[in-house]
């Protein structure tokens, strides 16, 4: 099956002084808005807290491989082998300690895998581009992380954010029942915060969804390439 994926490319630069803007205040009438403003909590994932680190393993697994556009083209949702394959670089980023989760009282329900991304040296491969040749044996588990480095390689992202490094939202996942509560959008703002805390240049993220784009754009990202790919699922 055909799969066309409309593929964007975004930073926010710099991370000083940028600026969130606040989710609308709630008002009556309108169920959405009621949904849109029932407050999570966000908070950063300690690089050494295993626990924590197994629930967002849970929430990728629900809320990120069976519903991110690229996950289901290549076929990651349906492929067991690829997804522990995935979980493994997923488990090697949070332990840099640069993401976070949201939570609906003690339960994480979406979680923000963010990796803290230095430009290689010249003529040496990247973290992704090393865990595509080396880690993701399966199929769809290395067409996933090659595009992901296909589509990191049209836009220099550190010379437009002016240095290193920069932190890449590599993965955003909710889970399913708790869509529509403004949680991605939580996430992504809350990552703003956190890279800038680590003195990082910009955050970077690749939308393959209208969902995901709504968020860059309302959380004032810049789009920096814009791709049409077809991929087979």
């Amino acid at each position: 099956m055909e799969a066309n994926l409309d593929v964007t490319v975004t930073a926010a630069r710099p991370i000083i002084g940028h600026s969130c803007p606040a989710a609308p205040p709630c008002s009556g009438g309108r169920r959405l808005y009621h949904r849109v403003c029932v407050a999570v909590r966000v908070l950063p994932v300690a690089a050494d807290d295993a626990e924590v680190h197994e629930a967002a393993v849970k929430v990728i697994l629900r809320g990120f491989f069976p519903r991110e556009a690229y996950c289901v083209a290549c076929g990651v949702d349906a492929d067991a082998e690829a997804q522990r394959q995935l979980l493994a670089l997923v488990r090697a980023t949070l332990a840099e300690g640069a993401s976070v989760a949201a939570y609906d009282g003690d339960l994480m329900v979406g979680v923000a895998v963010n990796k803290v991304q230095v430009k290689p040296v010249p003529g040496q491969a990247s973290d992704f581009e090393r865990f595509a040749q080396e880690e993701a044996t399966a199929l769809a588990s290395h067409s996933l992380v090659a595009f992901m480095c296909h589509i990191d390689g049209m836009a220099d992202l550190f010379a437009e954010a002016g240095g290193e490094p920069i932190v890449e939202l590599m993965f955003l996942g909710v889970l399913p029942e708790a869509g529509g509560r403004g949680v991605g959008r939580q996430l992504t703002a809350r990552t703003v915060e956190v890279a800038r805390g680590r003195g990082a240049h910009g955050v970077s993220a690749i939308w393959t969804t209208e969902y995901t784009r709504a968020i860059g754009r309302r959380l004032g990202f810049t789009v920096r390439n814009r791709n049409f790919e077809r991929a087979f699922a």
